[in-house]
């Protein structure tokens, strides 16, 4: 029987803060990255480092250029996502999910905020 062992690449702690929110993004959502990395990069002119209060002050803008990302969306040209509910009311839906886990996501001290700060 082989054996199978797995490498253990080093972490990359240096990263901008730009490079370890792509990185997330594409981990959890990689059908988004360019999206989503180009919303962060309109935001977010310099490098805040690991300065807490500056990654939390990105938080909300962050957010906000997500929606703004989603909103050109021709949702009206498109025909139901299931039966009885448009793509309009998808999207609509889904951006009152993106503000209510944007109220509840981790702190910049947790440890699932690790992924990105």
């Amino acid at each position: 029987m082989e054996r199978i062992v797995e490498s253990r690449s080093p972490v990359q702690t240096r990263l901008p803060l730009a490079a370890r929110f792509g990185a997330f993004v594409a981990e959890r959502f990689p059908f988004a990255l360019a999206p989503a990395f180009e919303a962060f990069r309109s935001v977010s002119a310099s490098d805040p480092g690991r300065d807490e209060t500056a990654i939390e002050a990105l938080r909300r803008p962050v957010s906000e250029a997500l929606l703004r990302a989603i909103d050109h969306l021709p949702a009206e040209t498109l025909g139901d996502t299931v039966p009885g509910v448009t793509v309009e009311t998808r999207m609509q839906q889904a951006k009152g999910a993106r503000r209510s886990r944007r109220r509840s996501l981790p702190r910049s001290g947790s440890r699932s905020f690790a992924a990105w700060s």
